[in-house]
């Protein structure tokens, strides 16, 4: 069973990282509690212009040094926070993925990005006007081609693969023919 507390954008927005990854943690000890144990999902939406937003926040554990430290500094994490860098060598891998779907987690996905910030604080700046910039697109008919990252109206989208939506050219140009041989099994 799934459920979700709803919050606007601007409550999402004042909650520190802990929030979202610990006090959700929580939540689904309380509810295993009352209900018993089941397999109980908790998470967050965004409302924003009478459109709820799936989001979904994981930890990435690790240390400073450790492989899942440098992998994901490798990969292009965006560091988004003075104290995270500091620290022995033992200092913990303050690292997030960050995911937004449109419409529930059935829709597209419409934000995914690795980050390392702080734990105890909100979002930082650029990481919520990221967000913000993608849900208004959404609600404005505008979604992000998985593959290419170009704008296009929802209308125009000329293929979905799994939460991907793509343009005509990467659509045909790729993703057609991979999502032909899917079986979804």
């Amino acid at each position: 069973m799934d459920y979700k507390l709803t919050m606007g954008y601007y409550d999402f927005r004042s909650k520190p990282v802990s929030f979202f990854v610990e006090d959700l943690k929580e939540l689904n000890k309380k509810v295993r509690e009352v209900l018993g144990n089941g397999n109980y999902h908790s998470g967050v939406s965004i409302q924003h212009m009478g459109e709820l937003f799936t989001v979904m926040f994981s930890q990435i554990e690790g240390t400073k040094g450790s492989p899942n430290y440098k992998q994901y500094l490798g990969v292009g994490a965006k560091i988004v926070g003075t104290r995270t860098m500091h620290g022995s060598v033992y200092h913990k891998l303050n690292a997030y993925e960050i995911r937004v779907w449109g419409g529930g987690a059935a829709g597209p996905s419409l934000y995914a990005e690795t980050i390392i910030c702080e734990h105890d604080e909100p979002l930082p700046e650029m990481i919520a006007k990221e967000i913000y910039t993608a849900i208004d697109d959404f609600t404005r008919g505008v979604v992000q081609c998985s593959h290419c990252g170009t704008k296009i109206k929802k209308e125009e989208v000329a293929g979905r693969y799994f939460a991907g939506v793509y343009c005509t050219e990467c659509w045909e140009g790729k993703y057609k023919a991979i999502e032909a041989r899917e079986t979804y099994n």
